[in-house]
């Protein structure tokens, strides 16, 4: 379904955080929001290391010196399993997050922000007319 035939959006959000609206018919860049990461690796092994992830299956792979290994969990698994250690050693800490973000559609300017752990940023504007917002719901 297309939800604004006038001008129709495609909504991108990607692992660095950045959630990016394009317009659907010349690919412009509208607007961009930058968010935290989805995974965060501390500071010792992004020297070294370097970790990605598929976003289809939650698998996480390590690149080390132009070695690339799949790690035997993936991020979901980390997380339910949280804190664990892997046969290699590596120690992981990991929890999720659910929240909500209003958006303004047409400025991406953020009007609210609503955690599992409660409302963390809220502007009289998501307040005074919510149905202008464009509600935006994320999993960490």
């Amino acid at each position: 379904d297309i939800v604004n035939p006038i001008d129709p959006v495609l909504y991108v959000s990607t692992l660095d955080g950045t959630f990016y609206a394009l317009d659907i018919t010349t690919g412009a860049l509208k607007w961009k929001m930058k968010e935290d990461k989805v995974v965060n690796v501390p500071n010792a092994f992004q020297e070294n290391q370097k970790f990605f992830t598929d976003p289809l299956d939650g698998s996480l792979y390590i690149v080390n010196r132009g070695n690339i290994e799949k790690l035997q969990h993936t991020i979901p698994e980390m997380v339910n399993s949280s804190p664990m250690r892997t046969r290699n050693g590596l120690l992981y800490a990991g929890k999720k997050t659910d929240y909500w973000v209003a958006l303004n559609p047409e400025s991406g300017d953020k009007h609210a922000s609503v955690t599992t752990d409660g409302i963390e940023t809220c502007t009289a504007v998501a307040q005074e007319d919510p149905k202008s917002n464009l509600y935006m719901g994320k999993t960490e």
